[in-house]
């Protein structure tokens, strides 16, 4: 039987935020066959989003630049979205100092582990030391900003 390696922890809630309903929670321990890696191009280089499967359709994951033109981690984004519609998150936080990140709009705090590889620092490791609030918005032809649902990472929820 092949041993499966532990990535990840979360607890988590979903919430649609017009009604102030639960849609969906979890408490899971995630392995490396969890994860989906979706690599895309955009108007600023190369991207590639690796995501953990929440309670269905929802996921969450981390965004990271593939163009190698920052040699040192400054921030990153964290994203949820829905598998079954189009919809937009990004939350990004930005580095207060080597083991920790601030979440740039409303509150959030994650603490961090990174190495260099090959002259480029990576994150391999983020802890929830805060609980987080990814805001996930509905793309419609006339778009509002204001988050359709709420996914909620508990405090302590940590992935490497």
């Amino acid at each position: 039987m092949a041993e499966h390696r532990v990535i990840g922890f979360a607890v988590w809630s979903i919430v649609e935020t017009d009604s102030g309903r639960t849609i969906g929670e979890g408490t899971e321990e995630f392995v490396w066959e969890d994860l989906l890696v979706n690599t895309f191009d955009t108007d600023i280089g190369r991207m590639q989003r690796l995501e953990l499967r929440l309670t269905p359709p929802f996921r969450f994951g981390l965004a990271r630049s593939l163009s190698g033109g920052e040699k040192s981690l400054s921030g990153f984004g964290l994203t949820a979205d829905r598998e079954d519609e189009r919809t937009f998150s990004w939350e990004w936080f930005n580095l207060r100092s080597s083991a920790e990140a601030w979440k740039l709009q409303e509150a959030g705090r994650l603490g961090l582990k990174t190495v260099k590889h090959e002259g480029i620092e990576e994150l391999v490791r983020t802890e929830f030391l805060t609980d987080v609030s990814l805001r996930v918005v509905r793309f419609a032809a006339a778009m509002d900003m204001e988050p359709k649902w709420r996914v909620n990472i508990s405090k302590d929820s940590w992935v490497r």
